[in-house]
């Protein structure tokens, strides 16, 4: 049985009212039709619909005059100050640090502004339908939901219909609901922008191999217009950033999944690169191991920039220069684009986008220490 079956009637008529006037179907100031033609349109008895707007109107609502009507008051009037938080499948913000920082931001605003934050994580959702989901949080009296990652889209779908709902850091989803937008594409251009002010003129892109990562030719178009800007010229050869790009023994990779490989056969190149940015921190990762098991310095043959800030860009040696915008401030704005959502200001087709930051360590060197030219390797078969 639905949670439905556990309402009465008019206990499941005052919360399909209270939803359409939560996501503004029904907006301050709406008539509602009579209690009987009301009744009559919801199949149910004129008591049952008497009694939800009774409740609806005891919680102000809605207002009823003698003689006009119900109608639908300022529903910003009545939020509750709670919102959620739900985290999609494969993200746990207690492993995933960038995630943790997100969180952290959202907590924070949410402190600020008084508001009541509930979070779920996948566990806390894999075995619910939607609308139990739903009605999970509609008990808890949340005006609104916050979705991070890869999140179910039915779930965001079945909220969405009677919930102000935002997705923020999901690359995949768009025209369901707001939502914020992590730029790698601008991340991608300011570090090549960084790169080249250093000096390097021959810039590689690494992307990831990986499924779940559908941008790669917005990334590459980004790359592509920001080399053009620094006047450097564009080596399809210095790009390793979709799947199948190069036959299995050309892979270099550090993750037992093998998603974060790039072309080694581009440090083979009569003019290999002097200067590389990573899409992620796993990426960042194989190319400083690749560095190292072929004696290249970072620093000093290698800059190298990774896209995203974490722990790992932090405390490697050298430290590396991330462009970051998955931080404090971006959780920040995704709570502001769901209280955006909530008051109607914004529709389904919103996005807002996180501007990215560079932070500058010694992966990139300085004109000083690029002593060397970067050396050419020889791209034998690794087996």
């Amino acid at each position: 049985m639905g949670p439905e079956s556990r309402l009465t009637r008019w206990e499941g008529i005052r919360e399909r009212l209270l939803a359409d006037i939560r996501v503004r179907r029904l907006r301050p100031g709406a008539k509602l039709a009579y209690e009987r033609d009301l009744a009559k349109e919801l199949g149910v008895s004129h008591p049952t619909v008497h009694k939800a707007l009774a409740s609806l109107a005891a919680d102000g609502y809605v207002t009823r005059q003698v003689g006009r009507g119900t109608f639908v008051t300022d529903g910003s009037a009545k939020r509750s100050g709670a919102v959620a938080m739900y985290f999609g499948k494969w993200a746990n913000p207690f492993d995933d640090p960038i995630l943790f920082r997100v969180c952290a931001g959202i907590s924070s605003a949410c402190q600020e502004k008084g508001l009541d934050l509930f979070f779920h994580t996948p566990q806390d959702v894999r075995l619910a339908s939607p609308a139990e989901y739903l009605r999970t949080i509609l008990d808890r009296g949340c005006d609104g939901l916050l979705c991070l990652a890869h999140v179910r889209h039915e779930i965001v779908e079945e909220v969405a219909e009677s919930l102000p709902t935002v997705i923020a850091a999901n690359l995949r989803v768009k025209g369901l609901v707001p939502r914020l937008v992590a730029d790698q594409a601008a991340a991608v251009a300011a570090g090549v922008r960084h790169l080249a002010a250093l000096g390097r003129r021959r810039i590689a892109l690494v992307g990831s191999a990986g499924p779940d990562y559908s941008l790669a030719d917005d990334i590459v178009a980004g790359y592509r217009e920001a080399l053009i800007e620094q006047g450097l010229a564009y080596d399809e050869a210095l790009v390793s950033c979709t799947p199948a790009s190069a036959p299995q023994e050309f892979r270099y990779g550090i993750s037992a999944d093998r998603h974060y490989w790039f072309d080694r056969r581009m440090f083979g190149l009569v003019e290999p690169p002097d200067g590389v940015v990573a899409i992620n921190p796993g990426m960042a990762h194989s190319v400083y191991e690749f560095a190292l098991a072929e004696g290249i310095g970072i620093g000093s043959e290698l800059g190298v920039v990774c896209v995203m800030d974490s722990h790992w860009t932090e405390n490697v040696s050298p430290g590396c220069t991330a462009v970051d915008f998955l931080s404090e401030e971006l959780g920040r704005q995704a709570l502001d684009l769901l209280e955006a959502a909530i008051e109607g200001r914004v529709d389904r087709e919103t996005e807002w986008f996180g501007e990215p930051k560079v932070i500058v360590r010694e992966s990139c060197g300085s004109p000083a220490e690029m002593r060397t030219p970067a050396r050419r390797v020889e791209a034998e078969v690794v087996r």
